[in-house]
């Protein structure tokens, strides 16, 4: 009986060491973001085409976000939208690129995934184009093994 209490004493402060190393991680890693993010926005807008005005990048409770500004109306927001799973797609091809690779790290350590919003300049348009945390944690582990 005194046995199983101290197995499960020890078991609880290993619990308490895992979740407080844990947390410390996500602190660390949730500072890092808050900095690489205010050196972001002080670059601020950044003209990506002739159509695109990258105006932002916020942090939402699920996700981080790049904010554009979308001139081109209708057509041009429309072009986005139709073509979402490609969108998703590059951004996981991005990973090849270790700066990318690594913000998108700093990003999936606060359990945030990474999510573009187009704002039609002309209109009240929305288009969102979201990449969960679990899905870019599934493409940073292959792109490890790709790109050591």
């Amino acid at each position: 009986m005194a046995r199983n209490k101290t197995i499960h004493i020890a078991i609880t402060i290993m619990a308490i060491v895992l979740v407080a190393s844990l947390s410390s991680c996500t602190t660390k890693a949730q500072k890092e973001l808050d900095t690489l993010i205010d050196y972001s926005n002080q670059q601020m807008p950044m003209v990506i085409d002739e159509y695109t005005v990258c105006t932002a990048l916020v942090q939402e409770s699920d996700y981080v976000v790049y904010d554009y500004q979308i001139e081109g109306g209708n057509d041009m927001m429309e072009s986005i939208s139709s073509t979402e799973a490609q969108r998703k797609n590059l951004v996981l091809e991005q990973l090849a690129n270790s700066d990318f690779r690594d913000f998108v790290q700093t990003v999936t350590a606060t359990g945030r995934g990474i999510g573009y919003r187009y704002h039609d300049a002309h209109s009240s348009r929305v288009v969102e184009i979201m990449v969960p945390c679990a899905q870019l944690d599934k493409a940073l582990e292959e792109s490890r093994k790709l790109h050591p």
